[in-house]
């Protein structure tokens, strides 16, 4: 068997503690293959491997389930869920790849309704008890490929309070209608942190954008009347 190298660049918006690389080979136990970080920053690790085709993924701070950006090459598994993919030929050569998918991310907007048209702009306030939910819309003019779009809701403080994934797909690579995707967080009564909570997005694992919004508690009268100057 030979050892393989995994990596993982990090964003400097992206507080990372610990990466573990998971996988078939190791039966998805983070505790077998944690990542160490260089001088650089760069989070990597050596996988001793034999010839077949793996699926793995990144596991971060012990909590989030993130792609490998730098795999290019995704499938989903038996439950649904796309993972990251390696091949090592009979040789044990790693098989790569150098197919380029094409991605773009045309329109991002944040509001407390879910609209098949993007809103004029975001909303940056949500008032509790007088609205249920904060939701993210992505418009993506080109999708080309099987990709994963992960939304990370932080609470102040920057505790993840929920981590959401989905499949980016589209059937025809050459649609010229874009595709829309809704993400979407209950806003609980009493469960919900009072102040500034954030919004993280990644593409296939990549760190893409941040967005920021404040959760308030107000009677609903108060709630009413701060909604319409809006």
């Amino acid at each position: 068997m030979k050892k393989y190298p995994f990596y993982y660049y990090p964003n400097p918006r992206f507080m990372i503690e610990s990466i573990s690389v998971v996988g078939d080979f190791n039966n998805w136990d983070w505790q077998i293959h944690p990542m160490e970080k260089d001088e650089q920053g760069l989070w990597q690790t050596e996988v001793e491997l034999e010839p077949g085709e793996y699926k793995y993924k990144y596991l971060v701070n012990n909590e989030i389930r993130l792609n490998d950006p730098s795999a290019n090459l995704y499938y989903p598994d038996k439950n649904g869920e796309v993972t990251s993919v390696l091949f090592i030929s009979s040789d044990g050569s790693r098989m790569i790849n150098t197919q380029k998918y094409e991605i773009k991310l045309e329109n991002y907007s944040l509001f407390s309704k879910v609209l098949d048209e993007a809103p004029k702009q975001s909303r940056r306030l949500f008032i509790l008890p007088r609205e249920d939910r904060a939701v993210t819309r992505l418009e993506f003019s080109i999708v080309e490929g099987i990709h994963t779009i992960s939304v990370l809701w932080y609470e102040p403080g920057q505790k993840l309070y929920k981590a959401m994934e989905n499949i980016l797909w589209s059937p025809a690579v050459k649609d010229k209608n874009p595709l829309v995707y809704w993400f979407w967080l209950e806003l609980i009564k009493g469960k919900m942190t009072q102040g500034l909570w954030t919004l993280k997005l990644f593409i296939d694992g990549a760190f893409l954008l941040e967005d920021y919004f404040e959760i308030i508690y107000l009677p609903n009268e108060l709630s009413d009347a701060l909604i319409s100057k809006e």
